[in-house]
């Protein structure tokens, strides 16, 4: 639509979600910019200030939850008032009103990356090497006030201003998602192990992370990163001084599943050089059950519960866990 077919315009900067809180009187700005319209500006406010609550409850505007983005699932009260809305769910609700949406360009803040940093590091934890995908200094992100909001498991949130577009954060979500859907994968990343590696639960290698990039299609990492893209053994415990060299895992046949899990974690073990018995088995299990890991659900006084067959929900207790081990043993120690 042309610019002369709106009855006024909104401006808002790119990259920044607009708060709800605050859409009542932009838009009532909007509306009589004039300093001698403030009487109708006014009575425009009070007006969107009872119209914008109803028009989300109808699904007319789609309001978001500040940490992380996603659609809010239950805006009412304090939670409405401390959402935000991205200028796409902005402009057709605005447009249906005869207001146009003007996306103002700021320049973006320049980020340096100390490359020799992250060279010398060789890992990072997944936000991290998510942001460097992206050119982002992760030591400028900053974390979100209200993080906790979205819950244990969730991760890193952070605030909007530490993109340089809404766009950039958006990307940033969706690669920090779809690695931690890969970050098991014993395929391509090397398994972290917080007790028994160098590596924690929620770190990669960068040379790992930057090959798998290139293989999911990320054309736009930087080229400091690409070059990163080499295999580079990482020691699994300081001990270690040569490249990690895995033996021969046999898949297990029968059992249920968690005996995959368990299985994994007892050749990692093994991998690693360490004993493997019940006790470190449960300790990676019930690390794995916070962040609900499937088939995992949550940890109990006495174990970890599991998905079981046709969404049953099953308890393994530490004397159970200790026959499963043994079984591996009989083939895989």
């Amino acid at each position: 639509m042309e610019e002369k077919n709106y009855f006024a315009w909104l401006s808002i900067d790119d990259g920044k979600p607009v708060k709800f809180a605050e859409l009542a009187d932009m838009m009532a700005k909007a509306l009589h910019p004039s300093d001698d319209e403030w009487m109708d500006y006014g009575v425009a406010r009070v007006n969107l200030e009872q119209e914008l609550p109803q028009a989300v409850q109808r699904g007319e505007l789609v309001v978001r939850n500040p940490a992380g983005l996603g659609r809010h699932t239950f805006p009412v009260g304090q939670s409405l008032k401390s959402s935000v809305v991205l200028p796409q769910d902005l402009i057709p609700f605005l447009g249906a009103r005869s207001i146009g949406l003007r996306i103002v360009k700021q320049q973006a803040e320049a980020r340096s990356i100390d490359w020799e940093y992250w060279r010398a590091m060789r890992k990072a934890k997944e936000w991290q090497a998510c942001a460097l995908s992206l050119g982002l200094d992760p030591d400028s992100m900053k974390g979100h006030p209200q993080a906790w909001m979205a819950g244990p498991g969730s991760g890193q949130l952070f605030t909007s201003d530490s993109f340089p577009s809404t766009d950039a954060q958006v990307k940033f979500e969706k690669r920090l998602r779809l690695l931690r859907a890969n970050r098991y994968d014993r395929a391509v990343f090397t398994p972290p192990l917080t007790q028994y590696s160098s590596l924690g639960p929620d770190e990669v290698l960068l040379s790992e992370f930057a090959a798998w990039g290139q293989s999911v299609g990320w054309p736009d990492m930087p080229p400091e990163l690409v070059e990163m893209a080499k295999p580079v053994a990482l020691p699994r415990s300081t001990k270690e001084a040569k490249p990690f060299a895995p033996k021969t895992r046999i898949e297990p046949q029968g059992g249920d599943s968690l005996t995959p899990t368990i299985w994994t974690i007892c050749y990692d073990l093994r991998d690693a050089g360490k004993k493997v018995t019940a006790g470190p088995v449960m300790a990676e299990l019930k690390r794995m059950a916070t962040q609900k890991i499937h088939p995992l659900t949550c940890t109990t006084a006495g174990g970890v519960k599991y998905e079981y067959e046709k969404g049953d929900e099953q308890e393994l207790t530490a004397p159970q866990l200790d026959k499963r081990v043994q079984e591996w043993r009989k083939v895989g120690g």
